[in-house]
């Protein structure tokens, strides 16, 4: 989607960057210690689809742009230079490409793309004084690009995108647009619908026909045949109903389109193992794959479980280039057929099997030594009783 070879240039915290892709493919996932670059990438992978997309060119709403992620980024498909942007550059719009005070040189898309941050991923409560209307499509289309930019001007607000918005709000919104007399297009009771579908195919415990809203604006859903406010929910369950509500939303800001999950787009997904527990780890990228066909999915991950699930072409660790300082991805082949320790070993640097034998060697070793110095000190007694 993003091209097969990326080049990005002073990536903030990182330095240069060379991304390799296998093309074709649904999943790239990348890999790597800690502080080695992969939200970033992620991060700056996103902002050059977001601004070659007609839903940022052809809107008139401008922002200081804080947030400089890198220099240049550039792929066969795109090139984006953002040299002449300092941190106290305004960014004034029209509706043309030309006119923007930072390089476009390839051809914008209508490609929706959603960015999933980690932060606030399993949380549910937010407070909120009241429910705002839903809106026209314009409107909608306005107020996420308004919401969007926010990444623009401050690197920690990238951290929580899509995560920080108000689901219970959200539910509410579409549940009052599903009536007769509404507007065609502002009905918008099929993202509840292709949310509550999606979740039971998840999680078939889920049931996909309840959906109930309290007078005092609390939003309830069937799980296990108990019915369940949303902020009761476990961080887990919190977490797949946020990525899911986020693509689905994402999507219908971008296209007001009727069948979502069949929607083309591209959605990007931090540490995608954050709150899920083991099992939803081991099924989470399948499962996405399945839900979304058209979709393609750029992730990051530190799990071994979510891994050990991808298939050839779709894991890629990234690591810094000692003869000259880039960081650069190695492919990882056939994780989905690795045996578990073996993956763990090449992708993550952890030997089981020395930790297994240095854990159960330390009390047996322990115990040994104790023997031989009390066999050692009975002996010498008796030594001594012999002497005398």
């Amino acid at each position: 989607m993003l091209g097969n070879d990326i080049q990005i240039k002073q990536l903030v915290g990182v330095g240069d960057v060379n991304l390799s892709f296998q093309p074709g493919q649904r999943v790239y996932c990348l890999i790597g210690e800690n502080g080695i670059g992969k939200t970033k990438c992620l991060e700056a992978l996103f902002t050059a689809l977001f601004l070659h997309n007609d839903f940022f060119i052809k809107s008139d709403l401008g922002f200081h742009f804080e947030n400089k992620l890198f220099k240049t980024l550039k792929s066969e498909r795109y090139y984006l230079d953002l040299s002449n942007i300092s941190r106290d550059t305004f960014v004034h719009k029209s509706n043309f490409a030309e006119k923007l005070n930072f390089s476009l040189s390839t051809k914008p898309h209508t490609i929706p793309s959603v960015f999933i941050g980690a932060k606030g991923r399993g949380d549910m409560h937010i407070e909120r004084q009241s429910i705002n209307e839903i809106g026209s499509y314009e409107d909608r289309k306005f107020n996420y690009y308004k919401y969007l930019v926010k990444i623009f001007t401050s690197a920690e607000k990238f951290q929580s995108v899509n995560m920080d918005i108000d689901i219970h709000e959200w539910v509410i919104q579409r549940a009052q647009s599903s009536n007769p007399y509404q507007a065609k297009e502002d009905n918008r009771e099929v993202e509840i619908k292709v949310l509550l579908e999606l979740l039971s195919k998840v999680d078939s415990r889920v049931n996909l026909d309840f959906l109930e809203i309290s007078g005092n604006n609390r939003v309830f859903i069937k799980v296990a045949d108990k019915k369940t406010e949303l902020s009761e929910l476990s961080s887990g369950f919190a977490s797949i109903l946020k990525i899911m509500q986020s693509i689905i939303a994402g999507y219908s800001y971008f296209t007001n389109e009727t069948n979502i999950a069949h929607v083309k787009g591209v959605v990007f997904i931090d540490e995608i193992e954050s709150h899920l527990h083991t099992k939803w780890q081991a099924t989470i990228i399948p499962t996405l794959k399945r839900l979304f066909p058209n979709t393609t999915f750029y992730i990051t991950t530190h799990s071994a479980i979510v891994l050990s699930q991808l298939q050839h072409g779709e894991a890629y660790e990234l690591y810094r280039d000692k003869t000259d300082g880039v960081v650069k991805t190695e492919l990882i082949e056939h994780p989905n057929n690795a045996a578990f320790v073996d993956l763990l070993k090449d992708a993550f640097d952890v030997d089981i099997n020395k930790l297994k034998l240095a854990r159960d060697n330390a009390p047996q070793q322990k115990n040994a030594k104790k023997m031989l110095s009390e066999l050692l000190e009975k002996r010498i007694n008796e030594l001594k009783e012999g002497t005398q």
